[in-house]
């Protein structure tokens, strides 16, 4: 699975999950907060709009039926 662009400052881009499951994404702050949700079937290309978080690193989540996997993003304000 790649992330990318990581960092960013308005949108990342999930890439390589397994098509057509269903996806459930979350960006997790430094105090262990739900801080972005977002839910659906994956793509070739999951696209998660984060320009709304403040600049700082972030835990995203990505949990399927078969899987579950944590990746560090790292988000800044343009």
């Amino acid at each position: 699975m790649k992330i990318f662009p990581n960092p960013t400052g308005e949108k990342v881009y999930i890439q390589g999950l397994p098509l057509g499951l269903l996806v459930t994404v979350k960006i997790i702050d430094a105090q262990g907060k739900c801080v972005c949700k977002q839910s659906g079937k994956s793509e070739e290309i999951f696209p998660l709009n984060v320009s709304a978080l403040e600049s700082g690193s972030y835990v995203l989540s990505l949990a399927g039926e078969r899987y579950s996997i944590h990746k560090k993003l790292i988000v800044f304000s343009e």
